[in-house]
Formats: structure tokens, sequence, C-alpha cells
């Protein structure tokens, strides 16, 4: 199949006029670029089709398109990060990666598979780049006319990219998202492409990584003042009911705005406290936090695995330095709450009322600990009496029926409907959630 980014031209409408420049000025240099017209995208688009090696223009814009501040972003920790050092990085890569630091490879229409294209080693910072491509399906509009349009099923790039931390022991996987909705039946959430990156880097480098369970993390930051971040908005799971609640201010907390709005609107008197210490307490989907120094949003998305930070662009031009300052700060924060978390998990579960549900998710969310070490609590948990497995349909996907806890998935329907009307086959792992009771004190 023919290659679908071997110039640079093709990827000029995914570069920002910025990153034109950037380009402009890595292929001929500043003193020359400066003579250069580039008031708009169309003079620099020109001055670039006009370079005398097409190769090494079309290198340098991937790798400009590789450190390109993605949205949506994904953490993970390094299993045996102290065998991950750089320099074994860098050794591994080469070896594994030959002549992709000085070249990349063209993505081709051929399949959906991940494929390696380039990787980019920071020295000054160690840390490397590495830059994944595959094709997705979109809807695009066809306009026969001004009276007519049509849609149709094509298949377009999406670029995704894992930074390597050694320092910190982490991994990232980032990447755009899509401006259009995925195509047919079968859509890809954004969470397996994170998952399905994570695993090929598995396959290539034998590194192992572990989601990274961002709650605790963002209740930290929030509880340390000089960090200077509100909480705008949650999304929460109470008994029996979802609630979520956004501040509209441009400085205020949301539990705050929750608190005067009861009183106002419902002359119920909550203090702002209580609401908070309620939203560090229970599960939740979504975490909006407005970062004051930086001037930006995120939205820590907690709900599966794994946790997702995306990044708000509305008032602050995106940059790569501001996402490498909220990592950072996540990061740190998380590694000071994470030492005593499954001990704590653990108390937990032995505190639990009877009847009472636990979901793995939860304990991650809570604890900051690791989706395996969840899962290991509750088997020991189960192990000792104290919880049993139930199952039922995702709540997310809000099946049209009663949706209890059951012992068995012999009692869970092969198929169930939404209240949107899809239907859906629970034979599929994916449609079916797993949770433990309480059953004895």
């Amino acid at each position: 199949m023919p290659a679908i980014d071997s110039l640079a031209s093709a990827l000029y409408e995914k570069l920002t006029s910025d990153q034109l420049r950037d380009l402009l000025v890595a292929f001929f240099g500043t003193a020359k670029a400066q003579t250069l017209p580039q008031r708009s995208r169309e003079q620099l688009i020109d001055q670039l089709n006009g370079a005398s090696d097409q190769i090494r223009l079309a290198r340098l814009a991937h790798q400009i398109e590789t450190v390109s501040p993605y949205k949506h972003c994904y953490p993970f920790s390094i299993q045996d990060h102290e065998r991950w050092s750089f320099p074994e990085l860098c050794r591994v890569f080469q070896a594994r990666f030959p002549s992709l630091d000085v070249s990349f490879a063209p993505a081709t229409t051929s399949g959906y598979e991940m494929q390696v294209q380039l990787y980019m080693e920071d020295r000054d910072n160690e840390r490397l780049f590495l830059k994944i491509v595959h094709m997705v399906d979109v809807w695009e509009t066809i306009t026969k006319n001004a009276e007519e349009r049509t849609k149709r099923r094509t298949k377009t790039r999406h670029v995704v990219v894992a930074q390597f931390l050694p320092k910190t022991g982490a991994v990232t996987i980032s990447f755009p998202g899509f401006t259009q909705a995925l195509a047919g039946g079968d859509q890809s959430s954004y969470v397996t492409f994170a998952t399905q990156a994570a695993s090929l880097i598995q396959d290539t480098l034998g590194m192992h990584i572990d989601a990274i369970p961002l709650k605790a993390a963002s209740d930290a930051v929030l509880g340390d003042s000089s960090a200077s971040v509100i909480d705008i908005g949650r999304k929460l799971n109470l008994s029996g009911i979802n609630l979520s609640a956004y501040s509209t201010g441009d400085h205020a907390d949301f539990a705050s705005v929750l608190s005067a709005a009861l009183a106002v609107d419902g002359g119920i008197s909550v203090p702002a406290a209580k609401i908070k210490g309620l939203a560090e307490k229970m599960p939740g989907d979504d975490i909006h936090l407005l970062w004051q120094k930086l001037g930006i949003i995120t939205r820590i998305s907690v709900r599966e695995t794994p946790n997702e930070i995306f990044f708000v662009w509305s008032k602050t031009q995106s940059s790569t330095a501001l996402i490498d300052v909220v990592l950072g700060t996540m990061f740190r924060y998380r590694e000071i709450n994470r030492t005593e978390g499954s001990k704590e998990a653990w108390r937990y579960l032995e505190s639990a009322a009877v009847h009472f549900v636990v979901q793995p998710f939860y304990l991650t969310q809570k604890f900051s600990i690791e989706v395996e070490q969840a899962f290991s609590l509750l088997f020991q948990a189960s192990r000792n009496g104290l919880f049993q497995t139930r199952y039922r349909v995702a709540k997310a996907l809000s099946p049209d029926f009663p949706n209890r806890w059951v012992s068995s998935l012999r009692e869970i329907p092969a198929d169930v409907t939404t209240v949107d009307g899809e239907h859906l086959s629970t034979r599929n792992p994916d449609v079916i959630e797993i949770g433990f009771e309480r059953v004895r004190g």
C-alpha cells in the first residue's frame, strides 16, 4: 500500500502556523528564515514547498509533530524503573529501532495496527519520545450540491506519542483525538488506543507499565494552597444517583458554589467543607481543575483505566511546557500519597458494611494504588471470606433493565438494550463490570 505521510506536505494541516515557522527555521536556519515571507500560512507553505531536500524536510516535520502539545494524555508508571535509566533506554531504543532516530517509517493505509514511525532523544532533559501512527475510521462529509450532502466511511491517520521519563519512572501516552465521530458500530475509545499503545511498548521494548490512578493525586494538589489549583467541577457517583456540579465562575471552586446554590435556591445549609470532603471520599468520573498560575483547565477522568488528563486550551495557547508542569506536579503528589495506600485500602475493606459493594476502580481512586494492587486486595479479602464476586452490565452503558449486582454471569441476559436503543452482547467482556460484596462482618 502507498505511504501517506512520506512528504512534509501531508502534515501541514496538522501543524499550527507557529509550528510551520519552527519547521522553516529548522530547515533553512534562523538567519535565512528571517528573510523569507512568513506572515501567513500560505506564505509559510510556499517557502517550505520550495525546499531543496524534501526527505530532510519530511523528517523535520515528523519530529515537530512528535513534540506537539496533545490534549489527551494517559500517564503510566514503569515497573522496575531502577533498571530503565536514560542510558539504558537509549541503548534499547537504538537496538530495537535502528535508524529511526535519524529517519522515519512512513505510514501506510494497509491496516489499523499501530506502527512505530520514529523516536527522539532529549538528552538535556533525559527523556525519549516514541512516535506511533495508526489508521482509524471516520465519517467524511461529501457535498454533492448546495442542497445535498452525503457521508462516507474513510480512513484517516492518527498519531500517538509515548514520552518516557526515566527520572520520574513514568511514561505518558498522548494523542490529539478526533474532530469527527468514529464510524461504524465497533467504536474504539481513546482508552483503547492508550491501552494498545501500552501493549506495543511492552511487546517491543519488554517494558511493563501500569496505569497511574489520579484521583488521590488530584485531591492532594487541591489540598496544597501554594499550588493555586481550584476544583471547579466534579462528576460523582453517590448511592443511587450520579451528581454533576460545575462552577460557572472563573475563580470559584465547585464545593463553595454548590453550597451557596443549595442555600439560596433550596434553603439547604451544607458547609462547603463537607461537600469537599464528600467529593474526596466518594468515587467519581471526572474532576475539573483550574490551574490558576498556568491559566489552563484539566479534566481528570478517573472512571476508566487508564485514567486520562484532558487539557483544555480555552484561554491559553497550547504548550508542551505547560503540560510538563502539570504532569510534574501530578507525579510529585502521587509519590507523596502512594506509600500507605495499600494498608489504608485493606483497613477500608475490613471496616466495610455488610452488603456494601466495592469496585476496584474505587480503591485506585481513593487510595492511589495500582489496579493490580486493588484486585489483589479484593481477591485476598474474598479468600478470607469477607467478600464475594459480583457482576452487572457496565453502569456507564445505561442498560434499559433492572441492573442489579448478581453472583453469576448466567444471571445476566445474553443480549441487552441501552436506553438509547443500542443492542449489546454481554459476551463481550467490556460490557460487564465486576464488584465485590461484603458478605459477613
